[in-house]
């Protein structure tokens, strides 16, 4: 539903209690604009590539929904590199060369929370343009490998480091590129990732990959960390890990030592169609790695014993020499044999459904988006458990607004803001403040105790409240718009906005989304 407000009003709102499955729900981002199978929300059906979104497989349907949106992470980040515009993914049309890839902890996959996902760039040399976060305190340039998440006091938390990734990879000997983008922590603490790809910042040498010891690794293999090599701090992230520690569990092409299989091998025993309805084993970019909720184990390339693992390929219309490929549209893949079969390699299932199709032409309805103008192509994999249900009212509470955040004068005629809960909604707390100035840090308030969502609140410096009129549609859904200022004096403005739901004694704040005044 949509309300249009005045920037002075104050109100409340009221939401019932929501029932809730356990399932599997998948984080993810997009390589290309894309519209969920959930069409009728206005802004939140639309998916950008520069945020993170989810799906949750099921038999009777799925749609893609916000989780942190291209103008929430905006709003989180700040202003590290102090050049007064906080709107950094407005105007990126190429998601060719850059895109953010989720990662979950092991232990944060049952908490509905998304302050707990971290995420990485994929970089592609000197095209893409640099994302930049604070480190305490500090302008910090975001690598490939480098996953972080953004806190309350607006530093940047690290995970792991491109560096720590380089150094359990070890020594590298010819073209090579550092950093990976597809990550995930086994229950044990391992950890099991893809060789970043794209070209280094000459734009020459490796497509993709890196070298351990003299075998190079293909950006569509999947290289592991053992637990015993990595080192944890009391927030169980990686601070340190063992030099030159890192195998190989499978590559991109040929034969491990003992007949091993290939992703290629394994993608083409999955009998997988793409769009035009035939099979292919050329890949290109592994782009999503996880542990495979079904479990089972494998045994890799040194014969060790390794749980079962599920992944996904940037695979839209590659192009081999004068030959185009049709899409795979976010077919995912699995390290298990398909029924019956003893060799290795299946289409992923998540909460029983298979992520791809054997039988007909591929549409990519198992990721909740939609088939047109382009089919899904997904970068990243991070699984919940979280208890979302898979068409909306769904658990993630969300919120996005027009243009990654920007509002232009004599051009945009309002401020579109738009909200989710996980209910159908009455009126809402609609609350403001001044986002980060020029050089700063997006600070916030962990209220963890008393608010669920997401719990950092950002709107604490000043302004008022916003009464938001009406109620929430039946998914609950609210679109509130304002009418774009006149006064130029007012360019250059940019406000945090964050929507507070009180659903009996609980309290769902949702993330702050940005929109900056140009």
């Amino acid at each position: 539903m949509k309300a249009t407000i005045s920037i002075l009003a104050a109100g409340l709102c009221l939401t019932a209690a929501v029932s809730a499955q356990t399932n599997y729900s998948v984080v993810t981002s997009s390589r290309f604009d894309a519209t969920s199978l959930d069409d009728k929300g206005g802004e939140l059906s639309k998916i950008r590539p520069f945020g993170l979104w989810q799906f949750t497989p099921s038999k009777t349907g799925t749609a893609a929904y916000h989780v942190l949106s291209s103008s929430n992470l905006s709003a989180l980040m700040g202003d590290p590199d102090g050049d007064g515009k906080l709107a950094v993914f407005n105007g990126m049309k190429d998601a060719g060369t850059f895109a953010i890839s989720p990662f979950i902890k092991d232990k944060d996959r049952k908490k509905n929370d998304p302050r707990l996902l971290f995420w990485t760039v994929k970089d592609y040399g000197k095209l893409n343009t640099t994302i930049h976060v604070f480190r305490n305190g500090k302008k910090h340039v975001v690598r490939p490998g480098d996953f972080v998440r953004i806190n309350a006091n607006g530093n940047a938390e690290f995970f792991i480091t491109q560096d720590l990734i380089m150094k359990g990879v070890g020594a590298q000997k010819g073209a090579f590129i550092k950093g990976v983008t597809a990550l995930c922590q086994s229950s044990t603490g391992a950890l099991f990732f893809a060789p970043g790809h794209g070209r280094n910042a000459a734009n020459t040498g490796s497509g993709g990959g890196f070298w351990i010891g003299s075998t190079f690794i293909y950006d569509g293999g999947v290289c592991t960390i053992p637990a015993s090599a990595i080192k944890y701090d009391n927030a169980g992230n990686v601070v340190d890990v063992k030099g030159s520690s890192a195998t190989l569990l499978f590559n991109e092409i040929g034969s491990g030592p003992l007949s091993q299989l290939s992703a290629r091998d394994m993608i083409k025993n999955s009998n997988f169609r793409r769009t035009d309805g035939l099979n292919q084993n050329t890949s290109l970019w592994m782009t999503g790695v996880e542990i495979d909720p079904n479990g089972g184990t494998f045994k890799d390339w040194g014969g060790n014993v390794q749980p079962n693992l599920i992944f996904t390929f940037e695979n839209y219309r590659i192009q081999l020499g004068t030959a185009w490929f049709p899409s795979w549209a976010g077919t995912i893949f699995s390290t298990r044999p398909t029924k019956g079969v003893t060799a290795m390699g299946s289409l992923a299932v998540i909460n029983g459904v298979e992520m791809g199709v054997t039988t007909s032409k591929a549409t990519g309805a198992w990721t909740g988006l939609k088939n047109s103008p382009k089919p899904p192509c997904l970068r990243g994999l991070a699984l919940l458990q979280a208890n979302h249900k898979p068409l909306a009212p769904s658990g993630p509470i969300g919120s996005t607004t027009i243009n990654d955040g920007v509002v232009t004068m004599g051009v945009d005629p309002s401020i579109v803001l738009a909200f989710q809960d996980s209910n159908r909604v009455a009126p809402g707390l609609l609350m403001l403040a001044a986002s980060a100035g020029k050089g700063q840090r997006s600070i916030g308030l962990d209220l963890g105790v008393i608010l669920s969502g997401y719990a950092d609140v950002h709107v604490l410096r000043f302004g008022p409240s916003i009464n938001v009129a009406g109620v929430s549609d039946i998914k609950g859904r609210l679109t509130v718009t304002i009418p774009t200022p006149t006064n130029t004096a007012l360019k250059g403005v940019t406000l945090n906005w964050q929507m507070l739901f009180v659903r009996g004694t609980t309290l769902n704040m949702t993330p702050p989304v940005l929109t900056e005044i140009r």
